[in-house]
């Protein structure tokens, strides 16, 4: 896992960073997800790319007296996103990704990543039918009654 890099399924999972906050939505379950501070900068650098241990490394650069907790926090954080579905093994390695990562806080300090899951409009977003849209598009005519 630890040199592992990831990749989002388009067909099942939707993100959008807003105001530093990623808000990320899984469509098979309903459950929407917030990833604020530590978790929206490591969500982002792993989908540019980055693996495991690139962000590690790089948080252990810039806090390097919270080496434990880093080494602890992430590893458990990016597992628990691979559990809950939104986060998948690249087939192919992006060699770090061309974007600039950058660990640092604005107060500091390293902040532990969280992830918040909501599971209270689950029922809601199962009922849009969008959610079932594949690649032809929705809506699209049946040329069998034709």
């Amino acid at each position: 896992m630890m040199g592992q890099c990831y990749t989002v399924d388009a067909t099942q999972v939707a993100h959008q960073l807003i105001d530093g906050e990623v808000i990320v939505v899984d469509f098979l379950n309903g459950a929407y997800f917030s990833l604020r501070e530590t978790a929206a900068l490591i969500w982002q650098a792993l989908l540019n790319g980055k693996s495991v241990t690139h962000i590690i490394s790089e948080y252990i650069d810039q806090y390097p007296e919270q080496r434990e907790q880093i080494e602890s926090t992430i590893p458990a954080f990016v597992e628990s996103l691979v559990e809950d579905g939104l986060l998948h093994s690249a087939e192919s390695e992006n060699q770090g990704g061309s974007e600039s990562f950058s660990a640092a806080s604005s107060d500091g300090a390293f902040v532990p990543p969280v992830r918040e899951k909501f599971e209270d409009m689950s029922e809601l977003l199962m009922l849009d039918p969008i959610h079932d849209v594949d690649e032809m598009g929705w809506p699209r005519s049946d040329n069998k009654l034709n």
